[in-house]
């Protein structure tokens, strides 16, 4: 089995880490795990309700994200990371459950 973590093990990892108040790229540096694997374990931390998406993105990024989907929300994450590259497309796929949990 070499260094493979038991199914979950890995998650547990990285939620810990953000309760800790480390941010997705510092994690994914720490542990050696690309970035978008990081982004996947706080999108399965948000639909099991382990994480909030503050603890996840700053809240100066969460607001910026909030003008851009009111302004116009006809357009997707792929296309919003296009016209704002700072915001990266999984960032916005965590805005989006977020918003769309809290409408509910």
């Amino acid at each position: 089995k070499g260094g493979k973590s038991k199914a979950g093990e890995t998650y547990k990892a990285t939620f810990k880490m953000i309760k800790s108040g480390m941010r997705p790229l510092a994690i994914a540096t720490a542990r050696e795990l690309t970035i978008g694997t990081i982004y996947g374990h706080c999108l399965k931390g948000l639909k099991e309700e382990l994480l909030e998406l503050e603890e996840v993105l700053e809240t100066k990024q969460i607001e910026s994200m909030a003008r851009v989907y009111e302004a116009d929300k006809e357009q997707g994450p792929y296309q919003w990371h296009q016209d704002f590259p700072e915001l990266k497309t999984e960032e916005w796929r965590l805005f989006i459950y977020a918003v769309q949990q809290s409408n509910r």
